[in-house]
């Protein structure tokens, strides 16, 4: 259906050309008043339809419409709310269709298609207005837990979930969805669960067993027995028994000279009875495998007890005792006394003691007593029986003896008559997890330390020895602070960063969208900022991503460029120091005398009738000439009705209207 427009009435002016009291001429055009206020104008022309009107207002608004009213054509306002200017899309955005409001062309507000959604393409048609279509790009699902989020379907689908995984056992993982920051819990304690610390050298692993978060177990002894192998333990394959040369200890005090060779410790059995021999005839000489050279006293082995004045002396339990009594040897001279005598020349010679008619030992020829104090298990001084002179007797060189006392030497062997210390014991076992000593009475003694070593694995820290095994400190945190890269921890090399995929922030906020690229963070698509105004440069807030314009001699780029400034009464306006400036009045001139001109800032110019005027002379809109006689036809003076037609004239060949006035 048609909207008809809302039409005005409009009033005669006073003092237009009166033909007879009761008739008023009104010229057919513009009129020589103009237009009246409120856009609203009529012509003195007959009519009987509005197509015949449309061309008495050429410069009638969009806003307007031309009506044959009461045989007048007249200028009326449209509707409120008719549409006059179709929709549009701009650099702001999408302007919705524009409606007439008080006979001017009112255009709504631009509205932004910018739905501020990175997975949309947003667009403008003129007909449908703003689109929002799906768009493929990487995006932030607002989870910093998910990395790879990508648009789908209009929407921000969540992508893989970060890896926390630190591939620790003993560790419970989690992720903060806020901040991106992986949590590491770590386990100990009774309830902590079993686990295996990669350490050949422990037993019972379980995490939390040296530290929290770190899987541990007890130091696993390694001790074959055998002192010719270094007893050490690697981590990676446990109990390492190495074969070592030199010296060594058989466990037989009855051998000498031991050494390690490929069947183990070899010693030399001694020769007990030259080793061991005391020199006492009431003891018998052996070697005790445990204890070494041993003398048990003996019973019954005849011996002699330095007496020429018994015969069948016999040892009992190790003691020499004397035989029945020879009775003194009679002599009546010392020649008498020569069978009394001993072939040992130690035990002395005899005389005849005449007083007594009796043999004896004459005391100066019993040598003084022989000097023992250098004597020793290599070394035995006596008087001997055939010179009767004190002489030493060395032990065989190489015979074993015990030089010290101590076990931590090895070999001591006779040298010379004296005892000689061999090697000093290797107690070393190569393990940096023991202190290593030798003490005289037990010889090799390991004690585990709590030393700082290396456990052999590139991912733990601070590695310390518990038992007599390196443990594994705390884990190697491998964290570079970059979200494009996943960071994990090799045995072997330490911490590796491999590049990732997914959504990250560049640090500029005012880009969207940004993604990782080969380890790096790549800027997304520009953030939009547009305030609609052509005569400002929009700028960005790396910080904080807020839009602004540029100041100072930044705000000046757009200078010169053509601009609307709002105001419909300046002309030639152009931006200068960001914003649009009129370069001039605009001029308002109809060239009418029966107008007032001027200019409304939304309308644009106003050409007021000025009422009462019919100074008509030299216009375009009038004949310029002065009037002759008019010449009327058609004319009805019966007519009574106030305000219509009664006829028409002519004047000139201009057709006019004759209007009944005040009821005549």
């Amino acid at each position: 259906m048609t909207e008809t427009p809302a039409l005005r009435p409009w009033s005669a002016p006073p003092g237009l050309v009166r033909l007879w009291p009761w008739l008023l001429l009104v010229a057919v055009g513009t009129g020589c008043g103009g237009e009246p206020e409120d856009k609203v104008a009529s012509a003195s022309v007959g009519c009987t339809d509005d197509a015949g009107c449309v061309a008495q207002f050429p410069d009638i608004g969009v806003c307007q419409v031309a009506r044959c009213e009461a045989g007048v054509c007249q200028a009326m306002d449209k509707a409120n709310a008719g549409v006059c200017a179709a929709a549009t899309c701009g650099n702001v955005g999408f302007v919705a269709v524009s409606r007439c409001q008080a006979g001017l062309c009112a255009a709504p507000s631009p509205t932004s298609c910018d739905d501020n959604n990175v997975c949309t393409d947003d667009t403008c048609d003129a007909v449908s207005g703003c689109a929002h279509g799906p768009a493929t790009a990487s995006c932030d699902d607002g989870d910093a837990c998910t990395t790879g989020d990508l648009c789908e379907a209009g929407g921000c689908k969540a992508g893989p979930a970060k890896d926390c995984d630190d591939n620790n056992v003993c560790t419970t993982d989690s992720c903060d969805s806020a901040t991106g920051a992986c949590a590491v819990t770590s386990l100990s304690g009774p309830a902590a669960p079993a686990c295996d610390d990669a350490n050949a050298c422990t037993v019972d692993d379980r995490c939390g067993a040296v530290s929290a978060g770190v899987c541990g177990g007890t130091a696993m002894a390694c001790d074959d027995g055998d002192g010719c192998t270094t007893d050490s333990c690697a981590p990676a394959s446990g109990c390492v028994f190495t074969a070592k040369t030199g010296p060594c200890d058989d466990g037989d005090a009855c051998t000498n000279g031991d050494t390690c060779s490929t069947k183990g410790c070899i010693g030399v059995a001694i020769d007990a009875k030259v080793v061991c021999d005391d020199s006492e005839h009431c003891t018998t000489d052996s070697c005790d495998t445990k204890t070494g050279c041993s003398h048990a006293p003996s019973t019954g082995n005849a011996c002699d007890d330095g007496s020429n004045l018994t015969v069948g002396d016999l040892c009992a339990a190790g003691v020499c005792v004397p035989g029945e009594t020879a009775g003194p040897q009679l002599c009546k001279s010392t020649a008498d006394c020569a069978s009394a005598n001993s072939s040992d020349v130690c035990k002395g010679t005899h005389f005849c003691d005449l007083s007594v008619a009796t043999c004896k030992i004459n005391p100066t020829t019993v040598p003084l007593p022989c000097d023992t104090s250098k004597d020793g298990v290599c070394r035995k001084t006596a008087c001997d029986g055939g010179t009767g002179k004190c002489t030493s007797v060395w032990t065989a060189d190489g015979a074993a003896c015990d030089a010290d006392g101590s076990l931590c030497s090895t070999l001591d062997a006779c040298k010379s008559g004296l005892c000689a210390a061999g090697a000093a014991l290797g107690c070393d076992d190569n393990n940096p997890c023991t202190t290593d000593s030798c003490d005289a009475k037990k010889g090799c003694v390991v004690v585990a330390n709590s030393a700082s070593c290396d456990d052999g694995d590139a991912c733990t820290t601070k590695d310390v020895c518990a038992g007599t095994s390196c443990s594994g400190g705390p884990t190697l945190v491998c964290d570079d602070g970059k979200p494009c890269t996943a960071d994990s921890c090799d045995t072997k090399t330490g911490c590796t960063a491999n590049p990732q995929s997914g959504s990250c922030d560049d640090g500029d906020a005012c880009t969207t969208g940004d993604a990782c690229s080969g380890g790096a963070c790549a800027p997304g698509k520009a953030k939009i900022c547009d305030d609609g105004q052509v005569c400002t440069v929009d700028s960005c807030d790396a910080k904080t991503g807020t839009c602004g314009v540029l100041a100072g001699s930044a705000a000046g780029a757009q200078d010169g460029k053509s601009c609307e400034d709002g105001d419909a009464c300046t002309a030639a306006t152009v931006c200068k120091a960001g914003s649009c400036q009129g370069g001039g009045a605009k001029v308002c001139s109809d060239g009418k005398t029966c107008t007032t001109d001027s200019c409304d800032a939304k309308a644009g110019c106003v050409f007021a009738a000025i009422e009462g005027c019919n100074d008509c002379s030299g216009k375009p809109i009038c004949t310029g000439e002065t009037a002759p006689a008019w010449q009327l036809s058609d004319v009805n003076p019966t007519s009574s009705r106030f305000g219509k037609p009664l006829g028409v004239a002519a004047f000139k060949g201009k057709p006019l209207v004759l209007i009944s006035v005040h009821g005549y």
